[in-house]
């Protein structure tokens, strides 16, 4: 009897830490912009991704929901935020790579949302991916460019 009940007390302890974890409730877009904001250039690169990758879920739900001038601001943050961490990523010259493979990742989830828009708001949209675009060369550029061995 008495392994039986240190065994249900070692479950228990060991699944209290999962319930916690489970119960937090998820960042919101405000909080990420300001985590971004406020991290160090190193750190950056992967947050501003994450808020780029975010700011295009917000994008599609207010496109769904009839607000483009809304969702056409969404995308300025897109580039924005991709700005910042191609920025972060060749000034340290780390998670370049890294960075590359996100910024082609968004830019297939725009081509995703582009194709579900209306003629009207897909400019926006293919504005937003050129942007990406030209910061994958800008950072394929800094990884392999003329000078690297």
């Amino acid at each position: 009897m008495k392994p039986t009940l240190t065994m249900a007390l070692l479950c228990a302890l060991g699944c209290a830490p999962c319930q916690t974890f489970a119960a937090e409730k998820p960042e919101t877009f405000a909080e990420m912009k300001l985590r971004a904001e406020t991290t160090p250039p190193d750190e950056c690169v992967r947050i501003c991704a994450g808020v780029a990758r975010r700011a295009i879920e917000e994008a599609k739900t207010e496109f769904s929901a009839g607000t483009d001038s809304a969702a056409k601001a969404l995308l300025g943050e897109v580039k924005t935020y991709a700005d910042k961490a191609a920025d972060a990523a060749t000034h340290t010259r780390k998670h370049e790579k890294q960075l590359e493979i996100d910024l082609r990742d968004l830019s297939h989830r725009l081509e995703a949302l582009k194709r579900e828009l209306t003629p009207e708001n897909q400019p926006a949209v293919e504005e937003a991916m050129t942007h990406l675009e030209k910061l994958r060369t800008r950072l394929l550029d800094s990884m392999f460019g003329k000078g690297k061995k």
